[in-house]
């Protein structure tokens, strides 16, 4: 860890992603502040106090996770450097070593119901546990936005909402989508740039942010605070792939060529507030009690679910453990969000450090990034 420079802390981005980076710097602190009770966190004045209430419980859910630690069958080291798009990676490794379940034939497995974080044999970190990490009152306005946005009794008024059916390549073969008129149902793909001509290295905003009535548009502008209290999680979980979000981002907005409409690009790149390039969000999906030998296409159900059921679970074989999570059920609705970073633009936009990604760290190490963080240097330009 001592060998590798420090982090970049300034970067030339719109007023919206320096946000997300302020949130990601204060977590950092407080992070800090768990481990090390004499640090003195900044005050941050930029940040409204009910946000620091967020800020602190998300990262007080990630630092309980991080003192329950599980060791599971898989090799990041097999997976992760690659950064092969979903189809090219299901084509290569149908059976691969990486993909043994755990454990071998059992009907039953942990529950797992507080934080937790689980690390493969070399220690990489694969999957956190974080139940409550977002505030119950963030969780219904991502649902309000969501169900407004994809409402299907308008759609005679609006029918370009940025949710569309998921068709049977995307969801699990258990899972449907409800019919009801009066909740969305489907999936939308919020990208700031897709790829849309390889050879040209041409890129395209998403088409929900494309369409003429901006439908998507206004619910990247709804959930923009809620995708910078999300994307903080990075800053602690780790922090070579939060900075070098930032850096990829900031190095496809000087390429104003490479992704069109440029406009459109811009007004999106104003509203985005995660250091991930690509959101996707599923909404109305109900699949009853999971027991399954391999984990589900994408694993939407795992990433973000809101509720209390302690009958429903979703079961993981690749790490050996249960959750309970809420399927959604009658007019209840079920959100997932998904937050990532799309392969093609890391490979077109490279941050300067192209091992980041794939660099092994674990929250265990997190004090001895004190140079590369530069914590201190916070307290010279906030008054502390």
């Amino acid at each position: 860890m001592n060998h590798h420079q420090p982090f970049r802390l300034n970067y030339t981005l719109p007023k919206a992603l320096s946000l997300s980076l302020l949130y990601g710097r204060y977590c950092q602190h407080v992070y800090h502040r768990l481990h090390d009770p004499r640090h003195q966190i900044p005050i941050f004045a930029d940040i409204p106090i009910a946000i620091k209430s967020e800020l602190h419980q998300l990262t007080s859910v990630i630092y309980q996770a991080t003192r329950s630690e599980f060791t599971v069958h898989l090799e990041v080291r097999r997976i992760e450097p690659t950064f092969l798009p979903l189809s090219a990676y299901q084509t290569r490794n149908t059976r691969g070593p990486g993909l043994v379940r755990f454990p071998r034939g059992s009907d039953h497995h942990k529950i797992a119901v507080g934080p937790c974080f689980y690390v493969d044999s070399e220690g990489h970190p694969v999957a956190y546990h974080l139940p409550s990490a977002i505030q119950q009152h963030r969780l219904d306005l991502l649902n309000i936005y969501v169900e407004q946005s994809a409402n299907r009794d308008k759609e005679s008024l609006n029918p370009n909402s940025p949710f569309v059916r998921v068709d049977e390549t995307c969801a699990s073969p258990q899972a449907t989508g409800y019919t009801h008129e009066k909740l969305g149902n489907g999936y939308t793909r919020l990208a700031l740039a897709q790829l849309i001509d390889e050879q040209r290295g041409l890129f395209s905003p998403s088409p929900p942010l494309l369409e003429s009535r901006y439908r998507g548009m206004r619910l990247l502008d709804n959930i923009s605070e809620t995708m910078a209290i999300i994307g903080a999680a990075m800053s602690i979980i780790h922090p070579p792939s939060f900075f070098a979000g930032f850096q990829i981002l900031e190095n496809l907005s000087k390429q104003p060529k490479a992704v069109l409409p440029q406009y459109i690009f811009n007004d999106a790149l104003s509203l985005w507030t995660m250091p991930q390039s690509l959101l996707r969000i599923y909404t109305n999906y109900d699949s009853g009690v999971r027991r399954e030998d391999v984990t589900p296409p994408l694993a939407f159900d795992t990433i973000l679910s809101a509720g209390t059921s302690q009958e429903n679970r979703f079961v993981c074989p690749n790490i050996g453990h249960e959750f309970y999570f809420h399927p959604g059920a009658g007019y209840d609705p079920h959100i997932v969000a998904i937050a990532s970073f799309d392969e093609a633009v890391v490979r077109h936009a490279t941050p300067e450090d192209t091992t980041v990604f794939n660099r092994k760290w674990s929250p265990a190490d997190y004090m001895t990034l004190s140079r590369e963080l530069r914590l201190h240097l916070d307290h010279l330009d906030r008054n502390s």
